[in-house]
């Protein structure tokens, strides 16, 4: 069960992937940045499941603040590049 859904996130970035080298703007680029960022902390939450270990849940906290963080960053400097 867990192998299948590990199939199907994977298969998502790989369709989120393809449409990010289609995207108009910076704007939609910088949100399937998120979706990948969220769809790889749900992989590595499943690994957890499958490995029976708990550090990968600290590995995948870790990578939601990174992601976070490299969200807000880029939006930010997107942003100011547009007023400039």
């Amino acid at each position: 069960m867990i192998g299948v859904v590990l199939f199907v996130l994977i298969l998502c970035i790989c369709i989120v992937t393809i449409r990010m080298i289609i995207a108009p703007t910076l704007w939609d680029r910088l949100l399937i940045f998120n979706v990948i960022s969220t769809k790889v902390i749900l992989i590595i939450v499943c690994l957890s499941f499958i490995y029976k270990d708990i550090y990968f849940l600290d590995i995948s906290l870790t990578y939601a603040l990174l992601g976070f963080c490299g969200t807000v960053l880029i939006a930010r400097f997107i942003e100011r590049r547009d007023h400039l």
